[in-house]
């Protein structure tokens, strides 16, 4: 088991959580801040999913942010693009060897990933 940290810049956990009686359940309300939606990892790299852009990213529609961190060192490597459907989101994605599978929305995307 490891630990490490992202590049983002939230300190405290912004969680919203509300109660619903009808059937009796906590579920996330919409306040809460979710940084890191969906995670994957291949070989000793880390890829995570996030709608939260760094200093130099911009938000492009049809399109979700990948960050790539890599294991071993602890390290930060770069950030990219998968690119869908606008207005569609991306539900999971996973990576085996140079190859991307995403599901988005109802439909599967397959990318291969450059070196």
């Amino acid at each position: 088991m490891k630990t490490g940290n992202t590049i983002d810049t939230i300190s405290k956990v912004q969680i919203d959580v509300g109660y619903y009686k009808k059937t009796k359940q906590y579920k996330l309300g919409p306040q809460t801040l979710l940084v890191n939606k969906l995670a994957s990892t291949y070989g000793n790299q880390l890829y995570i999913s996030t709608d939260r852009l760094g200093n130099f990213e911009q938000k492009i529609e049809g399109a979700s942010s990948i960050d790539q961190y890599d294991l071993v060192n602890k390290t930060y490597t770069h950030s990219f693009y998968l690119y869908h459907s606008p207005k569609n989101q991306l539900r999971n994605f996973t990576i085996y060897k140079n190859k991307i599978f995403a599901i988005v929305d109802h439909e599967l995307y397959i990318y291969n990933k450059r070196k």
